[in-house]
């Protein structure tokens, strides 16, 4: 029977050659009757199904290696070790497409159809799909079309080519199950609730209380609440506390990889803050917004939509070094990333620009409130500035 089994240096160079990293595998050797084959047990993945607030899907059109011929399919990707496969999803989505999306909801699950590969997709489908760059993985065009279409071309594309599997074939079935869920829940739909919607922008240092008030005022005003820490830990899978602490053994390296990584995170909020607003729906939104350019540029999406803003900047008055350090710190203990030191917060505060010392907004506009006091007072002063 060990005669049966493929050489496992072939496989390593047959994965290598359809650039799969084997060592991130295990090689599968089943028995069926006689015949002895192998499946390599591959990371799940994850199949995104985009629509932009047009209806239009968010396709990708990229050339066959073997033929050179074109052909449409959509994004996927499997997943990095230690990933969510909801992260899974978002990146692979900015990869391979540079969009980001407004929501993204979890349909099903199936089989991989790739030969010799054994592992589950995960299909989902992202709402209100905007470009944000150009997509960051080579020999890649972008496409919107109408679902129709991309349907009709992709079964030209498999009629041509019945031998074709993998990124065809699964983007056919997670296409077909989208649009049944897509057509039955009403998501290409969606209700315009407000002609003029609200974007409430909560800004400040960190630790000074802005994600606390920001799920107060969603629970009370009964409106979609993004913010950018969880933006970047949940949605985006950006380093963790023992990744950064690595990366910050190259000062460098880690100044450069997270100034792109909050960069990033910035753009894919603006760009779901811009989608909701663009269907009529009141949005808060979260950041410590240190720079006058970030504030402008919320500034800009709000006007584009004639939404009424209201700017809410947290300050802490008694910012002891005590005070401070108390507050960074987290429930379970562990530090905030990105500010873990009162050095670390000096250096925040020296550079900040407040929204309250820059014109980005109208002074009318903005209510400055103490966090030093009891919570839910903080709160009702906040809701009495949004309401009025």
């Amino acid at each position: 029977m060990k005669d049966a089994y493929p050489d496992w240096k072939d496989v390593t160079n047959l994965l290598t050659d359809a650039g799969i990293d084997p060592y991130r595998r295990r090689l599968r050797v089943r028995n069926k009757g006689d015949e002895t084959f192998f499946k390599v047990e591959v990371p799940d993945g994850a199949q995104v199904v985009g629509f932009t607030p047009a209806g239009k899907l968010v396709t990708i059109c990229e050339k066959k290696k073997d033929t050179s011929e074109q052909y449409t399919h959509l994004p996927a990707g499997m997943a990095d070790d230690g990933e969510e496969l909801g992260q899974t999803a978002t990146r692979e989505f900015y990869e391979e497409t540079g969009y980001g999306f407004a929501s993204l909801l979890r349909i099903s699950t199936c089989n991989q159809s790739t030969p010799h590969l054994f592992g589950l997709d995960v299909v989902y489908v992202a709402l209100g799909c905007k470009k944000l760059c150009e997509p960051t993985e080579p020999n890649i065009s972008v496409i919107e079309m109408a679902p129709e279409q991309f349907e009709r071309e992709l079964c030209d594309y498999l009629t041509k080519n019945p031998l074709q599997k993998g990124s065809g074939r699964n983007s056919l079935a997670s296409f077909r199950l989208a649009m049944h869920v897509a057509n039955r829940d009403g998501l290409l739909n969606p209700q315009v609730t407000d002609s003029s919607p609200m974007l409430v922008a909560i800004m400040g240092m960190p630790r000074a209380g802005k994600t606390t008030l920001g799920d107060a005022l969603k629970k009370a005003l009964g409106i979609h609440f993004i913010d950018v820490d969880r933006l970047k830990k949940e949605t985006l899978g950006l380093p963790t506390r023992a990744q950064y602490e690595e990366l910050w053994k190259d000062s460098k390296r880690a100044g450069e990889l997270t100034a792109q990584y909050m960069k990033l995170a910035y753009m894919s909020m603006h760009a779901a803050v811009d989608i909701n607003l663009q269907a009529g729906r009141s949005i808060v939104c979260t950041a410590t917004y240190s720079r006058k350019d970030s504030q402008e540029s919320l500034r800009e999406i709000g006007k584009k939509y004639g939404a009424r803003v209201k700017v809410v900047f947290l300050r802490l008055e008694n910012d002891t070094q005590d005070e401070v350090m108390r507050r960074m710190k987290c429930d379970n203990g562990e530090f905030v990333q990105g500010c873990s030191t009162w050095a670390d917060y000096l250096q925040i505060k020296a550079r900040y620009e407040p929204v309250t010392k820059t014109d980005a907004f109208p002074k009318e506009s903005i209510i400055e409130i103490d966090t030093g006091q009891p919570p839910d007072a903080c709160v009702a002063q906040a809701l009495e500035f949004i309401k009025k």
